[in-house]
């Protein structure tokens, strides 16, 4: 969920902490607009076409895959 809302301002030190001490794998980076896919999916399901940005954002997601 931190992935697809502002973050804080001062997360960014909390998330490089958290990479000391647990670093996520390599690319995982590149995967996290595929992972988000989901939260996207179920703002269309329940608010329809008036969720226009997610719409825009599933197709930003999808497009290098058609």
């Amino acid at each position: 969920m931190l992935w697809s809302c502002p973050r804080p301002p001062a997360s960014a030190r909390f998330f490089a902490a958290y990479q000391e001490l647990s670093p996520s794998p390599p690319g995982w980076i590149d995967r996290m607009p595929i992972l988000n896919l989901r939260e996207l999916l179920s703002t269309v399901a329940h608010f329809g076409t008036e969720a226009a940005s997610a719409l825009q954002q599933i197709r930003d997601v999808l497009a290098p895959f058609s």
